[in-house]
């Protein structure tokens, strides 16, 4: 939030603060910095203040009571003429009196809500803010980082066999983003099925092509979103996952099982957390977002997601290379 101390004189301020004869309009003017000053923590009381006006009412100053007509109401029509004069002043001194007092009213009676929604839509803007910076960081996007490229050869062979069988094999499309192991392009191509390359950087893209799949230059997450529910076979997640916050994570992989046909297979491939802390430089390293899970992590994650019900989770880990591969299959 923004600091609304900041540009103020503090030796000023302790000047006023000091005083014993500030001016009402003083105190309000410093009562209001306090209000809105940053509280600098995520321990603000943001449900008390819902509850302040989700009670019914609860703490709001009963409604003030007509105090019934003025008293010099009829002295002012007397002095009119009789007739159709005279009730048209005295009706409009009363309706002017009742929308004052209705006025009045209403201020008494959402006072006290009004501030509580205030105090909470402050305190939520607060916690956006700091959820807003996390995610952020500092800007740089990975595409700007040296990524480590690691071994996943030991899987290009198995990959076709984890995805489901039908025929022609072309009937269950898959999706791979990102394209880190071009390899496994051919070899799903080459079996006849039917492949989508999907990665925002042009190179692999262009490698994609040479590979004979269908391609999209796009970020993997927001490609899958544009699907309909259980349009594919498969979905092969590679890379993507690796360098996501956890948030990232689960996001691309509840997309991924939202898409998948039942009886579909969802396979990630991880590179091992120690290979990829050894291969990333430093600078990637401080400005990631995250790092790769455990395979094992993996298991225990993707049945619990809310997305789809996941039946079957095998974990294969690697031997001669630096990638794990974790097969999930959806329900019927």
């Amino acid at each position: 939030m923004t600091d609304n101390h900041a540009g103020t004189n503090p030796d000023h301020r302790v000047a006023l603060e000091s005083e014993t004869d500030l001016l009402p309009e003083e105190q309000a003017v410093l009562d209001a910095f306090d209000r809105m000053s940053p509280q600098g923590s995520l321990q603000w009381d943001f449900d008390a203040a819902f509850r302040r006006f989700a009670d019914g009412g609860t703490g709001l100053p009963p409604p003030r009571q007509w105090q019934g007509a003025p008293g010099d109401l009829w002295d002012r029509g007397r002095g009119a003429k009789a007739g159709e004069r005279m009730m048209g002043d005295v009706i409009s001194v009363l309706a002017n009196h009742l929308a004052e007092d209705s006025r009045a009213v209403v201020a008494d009676a959402t006072a006290a809500t009004a501030e509580a929604i205030w105090d909470a839509f402050r305190l939520l803007a607060g916690r956006v803010e700091q959820l807003e910076a996390q995610a952020i960081g500092l800007g740089v996007e990975p595409g700007l980082l040296a990524l480590p490229d690691l071994d996943a050869s030991e899987w290009v062979r198995e990959l076709d066999g984890w995805l489901p069988a039908s025929a022609p094999a072309s009937d269950f499309p898959v999706v791979i983003g990102e394209v880190s192991h071009p390899e496994m392009l051919a070899t799903l191509v080459n079996a006849g099925r039917n492949v989508t390359a999907v990665d925002p950087r042009a190179e692999r893209i262009r490698t994609a092509e040479a590979q004979g799949a269908n391609v999209v230059m796009a970020d993997i997450g927001d490609y899958l979103r544009t699907l309909t529910t259980g349009s594919l076979g498969a979905v092969v997640l590679s890379g993507c996952t690796d360098r996501a916050s956890l948030v990232g994570k689960a996001a691309v992989v509840d997309h991924a099982l939202r898409v998948l046909a039942p009886a579909g297979t969802l396979v990630v491939l991880s590179a091992d957390p120690d290979s990829w802390d050894s291969a990333l430089t430093p600078v990637a390293g401080d400005l990631l977002g995250g790092r790769p899970l455990h395979p094992d992590t993996w298991a225990l994650v993707l049945p619990r997601r809310p997305t789809r019900s996941v039946v079957r989770v095998v974990v294969h880990p690697a031997t001669h290379g630096a990638v794990h591969a974790v097969v999930a299959e959806v329900g019927r």
